[in-house]
């Protein structure tokens, strides 16, 4: 008899100890499980919002064509100052190319030794002399010459700003600075070493 209630307790303690490990590790797997699926959903979720608005797509469209980061960061508004520098700068290098032209050809009719060729600026007399001087025609050649290669260099620069401020407004693009913004004056003491505590003022900047 004693040795049967032996067994049945041997039995009854296999059976708890059975039960107990069926259940533990689908405890545990839940756990991981919950966690594992919530962490990659998390970073999915900021990975997503990095990915809502790209840097180098806004630089691509740029460089593609001015002004189109600028849409493509909703920055309308700086579109029109992008092409009306763009046609002032067109603007001035057609005047200057085509003056340059027009002293050129005249500076190289006047030099080039046949009395035969007559330059536009011989036929406007100013007092029975030609209105330019060799070295007049000479010096407005090269002061257009220079004006239209500015014209080109400014041209350069105002393309690339154009690049750069899309690629930085696109970085920008997301950063959330709260309404509350503002900056107050609040009285500060600090201590000075020698003259012990001094009093004055302070300025918190709240974003």
């Amino acid at each position: 008899m004693r040795n049967l209630d032996t067994y049945r307790i041997r039995f009854a303690g296999l059976v708890s100890m059975l039960i107990f490990l069926h259940t533990l590790p689908a405890n545990i797997c839940v756990a991981q499980d919950s966690s594992t699926a919530t962490i990659p959903f998390n970073q999915a979720i900021e990975q997503e919002k990095e990915k809502e608005h790209s840097p180098k797509l806004a630089t691509a469209l740029s460089a593609a064509l001015p002004g189109l980061g600028q849409v493509y960061n909703k920055k309308y508004w700086k579109v029109p100052i992008i092409y009306a520098g763009v046609g002032a700068l067109v603007y001035s290098i057609s005047i200057n190319s085509s003056r340059y032209k027009m002293f050129k050809n005249a500076y190289a009719l006047r030099i080039d030794g046949d009395p035969t060729t007559i330059d536009i600026f011989d036929l406007q007399l100013d007092n029975g002399e030609p209105k330019y001087l060799d070295e007049s025609l000479l010096n407005l050649k090269d002061f257009y010459r220079r004006n239209r290669d500015v014209s080109y260099i400014f041209m350069g620069v105002l393309y690339m700003l154009n690049i750069v401020d899309a690629a930085v407004d696109a970085h920008f693009f997301n950063f959330e600075i709260s309404d509350d913004l503002s900056l107050e004056l609040r009285p500060s003491f600090m201590y000075v070493a020698g003259n012990g505590q001094a009093t004055g003022i302070g300025l918190t900047l709240s974003l």
